[in-house]
């Protein structure tokens, strides 16, 4: 009998193209993952991976089982749930949430502690990962429930629709951004301000985290970080602007340490969305994270 394990790090193996980024997504060892695929290979005795440090490439064979895998494991996973329903129907467990890093830090606080009061017996497991590596946690199971801004890239992920938050320009109340017109002077085009610009580079590709339309647009960068929070408290320190979910700085801005300066050329409307496995039935638990979230003010 083929372990259930094995097959999920191997799926997780073929999902992200290596046995370490497999391991992180599965919470073990990369040593774990050698061990499940080698002991595939000699169950089934044949070739699953074409590798050396890195898998290079999946043999029809690990195509194959990794097809079968996805269906066994859904199939699994749906079979505890249905038995799951005649134990209880309250939601109760572990259910592991994965979100990117603005849901993360912005929205699921507020959300789990409502969240736990209503429903006291689940217990929350966070996860902050980028949006496609939220899908791919979600669709190989490592994941009950993933949290990103817009439709899932995936067609075997299903998406439940949540809230909206629109981007504004801010600046600190108090300083000149980087040159331009104090924050406090009143609203001014959005040409004149320096901007601290949140990005992701992965793979050798540099993307833009706060959606701003950079060829139409171009701005003046003053500086360019990595996490969206850091873009928020060096706005705050007064070293520029930034464009920013309007979520992620309501505090601030009712605080008075930030400011509205600015009108965008463009109107930026972003919809947070839950997404589970399309085929996998959710327990009491993952519905009741999903209602939350579908049901979320920001």
């Amino acid at each position: 009998m083929v372990n259930l394990d094995w097959l999920r790090y191997l799926l997780a193996a073929v999902e992200t193209g290596s046995f370490q980024d497999a391991a992180a997504t599965c919470s073990v060892s990369p040593q774990a993952v050698s061990k499940a695929v080698a002991g595939l290979e000699r169950h089934y005795r044949v070739r699953l991976f074409d590798r050396g440090h890195r898998i290079t490439q999946v043999t029809p064979a690990g195509r194959t089982l990794a097809a079968s895998a996805r269906a066994l494991l859904g199939a699994a996973e749906d079979t505890d749930r249905a038995v799951a329903v005649h134990r209880s129907t309250r939601p109760s467990g572990p259910v592991t949430i994965a979100s990117v890093s603005v849901c993360h830090l912005y929205v699921l606080p507020a959300l789990l502690i409502d969240l736990v009061r209503t429903h006291p017996r689940v217990i929350p497991r966070l996860v902050v990962a980028p949006a496609d590596a939220v899908e791919r946690l979600v669709a190989t199971g490592a994941a009950d429930v993933g949290v990103v801004f817009g439709k899932p890239a995936r067609e075997d992920l299903a998406c439940v629709p949540g809230p909206e938050t629109d981007s504004i320009i801010v600046a600190a109340a108090e300083a000149n951004s980087a040159g331009s017109n104090p924050a406090g002077s009143g609203m001014a085009g959005w040409e004149k301000f320096g901007y601290i610009v949140p990005r992701s580079r992965r793979d050798g590709e540099t993307r833009t985290l706060d959606g701003w339309p950079d060829r139409r647009f171009p701005r003046r960068v003053v500086a360019e970080v990595d996490q969206l929070e850091v873009a928020v408290r060096l706005c705050e320190a007064g070293l520029g602007a930034a464009f920013l979910p309007e979520m992620a700085v309501r505090d601030r801005l009712a605080a008075g340490s930030l400011l509205r300066v600015a009108d965008p050329p463009v109107h930026v409307r972003s919809r947070l969305n839950a997404i589970r496995r399309d085929e996998v039935r959710p327990t009491p638990a993952v519905t009741a994270v999903i209602q939350a979230i579908a049901a979320a003010r920001i």
